[in-house]
């Protein structure tokens, strides 16, 4: 199967996915901070690779999942996320669950980020040899990190002389406060955790029908405590999490033009006509509307 990957930013934002755009406010070396506040899962973030620029995710509430070059991350709120430049990374055809993120993107060469920052371009560039250390991936966020996201978001959207060079200070302190070393902390994975192991059996597993007793016999857990559980942690019941991933990995078979009977079947649907309610149930569409809009 072909990968496919955006190397451009998405700027279309939503009633609950919005962008502070720091292009359009004159900011240097910055280019936006985003914000949602998801109420229910949503569909999956698609690849996405960007040269010459750092992403960097901070959770605030929610469990998320998140793969970079391959690995996969799972974060809780006050946890980070940081993704270097070239790096494509996605949420591996899983929904977005419920919760609430920011991101920033930023530039990672150093005369741009100095400008943007009003430091020499020495100190831009400590920072962002620190940024790319290989050892650094995933971090803890303080109270000042989580307060300092919230007040840039908030912040007038003017390009008045002060608002920019409040922007600035407090894009340098938020900047500072990540790169504090008692924030650099390696965020533990939960690869022993019951929601995990369900999680990795439902991605191993995905073109088959997958079933609650399967899950809850994977865990070693009782169905009635994994759905719980399942669900106050992933936002979504696990048959609701199983059928988005079956319509995200549906897409892609759509777009290389296999038909709608093949694409069911070929994900463990047992007829076309259900496959097609669920597809519509998340999308609005019909399989075939899906794939005459793509084509």
């Amino acid at each position: 199967m072909l990968l496919y990957f955006m190397e451009f930013i998405d700027r279309n934002g939503t009633d609950t996915r919005r962008f502070k755009d720091f292009r359009q406010l004159g900011i240097d070396g910055f280019e936006i901070l985003g914000h949602y506040r998801y109420l229910k899962s949503e569909s999956a973030l698609r690849s996405e690779k960007f040269e010459n620029l750092f992403e960097m995710i901070f959770v605030i509430k929610g469990l998320h999942n998140y793969e970079v070059e391959g690995e996969i991350y799972t974060l809780h709120g006050s946890e980070g996320l940081i993704i270097r430049p070239g790096e494509v990374h996605s949420t591996n055809n899983a929904p977005q669950q419920k919760g609430e993120i920011f991101w920033l993107i930023f530039s990672a060469e150093c005369e741009v980020l100095a400008r943007g920052l009003g430091i020499s371009q020495e100190e831009a560039s400590q920072i962002v040899s620190i940024l790319s250390a290989g050892n650094l991936r995933t971090f803890r966020l303080n109270n000042e990190i989580a307060d300092l996201l919230s007040k840039i978001f908030a912040c007038d959207d003017d390009r008045s002389l002060l608002n920019r060079l409040y922007y600035k200070n407090s894009l340098t302190r938020l900047i500072l406060a990540i790169l504090d070393s008692s924030q650099w902390q390696v965020v533990p994975q939960m690869k022993s955790s019951p929601v995990f192991r369900a999680v990795k059996f439902i991605r191993e597993n995905i073109f088959e029908k997958i079933t609650i007793s399967e899950l809850a016999a994977a865990c070693g857990i009782s169905e009635s405590y994994f759905k719980r559980l399942f669900t106050y942690e992933m936002g979504a019941s696990p048959l609701d999490y199983v059928n988005r991933l079956k319509v995200e990995e549906a897409k892609l078979f759509l777009s290389e033009k296999k038909s709608v009977t093949t694409v069911a079947f070929d994900l463990g649907f047992s007829t076309s006509q259900y496959f097609a309610t669920v597809f519509k149930k998340y999308t609005g569409l019909t399989p075939k509307e899906w794939q005459r809009g793509e084509n």
